[in-house]
């Protein structure tokens, strides 16, 4: 795998993660956010490279830093 493919991995998980630990639904996050719940569902599973748009809702949504996601993403 590709290194940048492999960070963009460890984000999404990252992201997976939060969405799993708070309780919330892919669908609740897609009604939520405005993004299809398809595509959540795709890009979690690692079907889709995400976009950066999709990754600033998400992280917009939790209120999370996306350049502290992919930092923490390049060192693991």
């Amino acid at each position: 795998m590709e290194r940048e493919a492999e960070i963009v991995a460890n984000v999404v998980r990252q992201l997976r993660e939060l969405r799993e630990a708070k309780g919330i639904s892919i669908y609740r996050l897609s009604k939520e956010t405005g993004l299809s719940s398809s595509g959540l569902r795709h890009m979690e599973n690692g079907d889709v490279t995400p976009t950066l748009y999709f990754l600033l809702r998400v992280c917009s949504y939790f209120d999370v830093d996306l350049a502290k996601l992919l930092k923490e993403a390049r060192t693991s």
